[in-house]
């Protein structure tokens, strides 16, 4: 049985990039007025994007008996991971009490960062 020596040289590098911060696009805005009983046109209220997923969402503001519903789906911007935050639904007269509405959503991802979202509705 015959042996061979030789040198061997292994090269590491960073690994995996990092990434990027998550996100919330546009933070703030406003949007309507919406009229009572009136079903509003599903719209984008916001594109959850970074961090690392999965996220998940706390929302606060909406009134007892909102009409509003707040749904995640994949982005319309093709971006894989992004999600955009999809308002729907026929305001009530609870929404038209409390007008105008601040609704806040604070996303967190799996990595335990946060993002926060301020919209009048």
């Amino acid at each position: 049985m015959s042996s061979v020596t030789g040198t061997y040289t292994i090269t590491t590098g960073p690994g995996l990039p990092p990434p990027n911060p998550l996100a919330i696009t546009p933070a703030t805005g406003s949007d309507g007025p919406n009229p009572v009983g009136t079903a509003i046109t599903p719209f984008t209220l916001a594109t959850v994007s970074g961090g690392t997923g999965p996220y998940t969402y706390a929302v606060s503001g909406l009134p007892a008996g909102t009409g509003y519903v707040l749904n995640e789906q994949a982005s319309a911007d093709g971006v894989a991971g992004d999600q955009d935050i999809i308002v729907s639904g026929t305001p009530t007269a609870a929404d038209a009490t409390a007008s105008p509405i601040t609704l806040v959503v604070v996303v967190t991802d799996s990595a335990a960062a946060s993002a926060t979202l301020k919209r009048k509705l």
